[in-house]
């Protein structure tokens, strides 16, 4: 397919992968911040049990929830900070598709999730 100068092959490699990335980004970050709310809601539950000194089985099972959601939370900060820095990396070697709604929304989303 023959582009004219300057205008830009809309079956560019960059424009899948800028698609894909920030999917990928807006993916991970959804779900780091369910788990960091869960965190937060399990923490809120278990409280909740050790003041109206509910039976220790409860509160054993409940700590085992909460202890299973912290463990999440790490891996999933780490697939979301590499995800993070791919993206950023894409967009600053795709600085000539500046024009792209593709580039501007992975953009918008860097500007909009600083880590």
């Amino acid at each position: 397919m023959a582009t004219t100068e300057g205008a830009i092959d809309p079956n560019d490699v960059r424009l899948k992968q800028l698609r894909i990335k920030t999917g990928v980004l807006k993916r991970l970050h959804k779900e780091l911040l369910c788990y960091e709310k869960e965190a937060t809601d399990e923490t809120t539950k278990l409280d909740g049990l050790k003041s109206e000194n509910a039976h220790p089985k409860e509160i054993e099972h409940q700590e085992t929830i909460l202890k299973e959601t912290l463990n999440m939370i790490p891996g999933c900060k780490q697939r979301f900070e590499v995800a993070y820095e791919d993206l950023k990396s894409l967009v600053l070697e795709s600085e000539e598709l500046c024009d792209t709604e593709l580039y501007k929304g992975a953009q918008g989303l860097l500007n909009t999730i600083r880590i």
